[in-house]
């Protein structure tokens, strides 16, 4: 295990991407295509997930004011397929403090701030 985590540790970070690369390598061009994903991911790591959701949030950051809906949606999968091993559904003020978080963010590192949030 220690020997497998000392790989990913070492490699993936060697593959730097720009956000657009990333997402476009998932097909995602949008906040519906974001939300199409997330729902259609079967077995995929949560830290992709994570980043997927990350550099989807900034890149359409403009779209999340007009689309709340689809937003809290989409915010609300990724909190439980990163928490998919507890068993506990994530609350709604839980969502809509990362909701305002995401409006409130400036840049990449504001968004980067969610994890510790996401994984609570």
């Amino acid at each position: 295990m220690n020997q497998e985590n000392n790989i990913l540790n070492n490699v993936l970070p060697s593959f730097t991407f720009s956000i657009k690369e990333y997402l476009h390598i998932f097909n995602i061009n949008s906040l519906l295509t974001l939300n199409n994903f997330i729902n259609t991911i079967n077995k995929i790591s949560p830290t992709t997930v994570y980043r997927i959701f990350i550099y989807g949030m900034y890149e359409y950051q403009k779209n999340i004011i007009n689309s709340p809906e689809i937003t809290i949606n989409i915010i609300t999968k990724v909190v439980e397929f990163v928490n998919s091993d507890k068993k506990n559904k994530p609350s709604k003020d839980k969502i809509e403090k990362i909701y305002k978080m995401i409006l409130s963010s400036k840049d990449l590192d504001d968004f980067n701030k969610l994890e510790h949030l996401i994984e609570k």
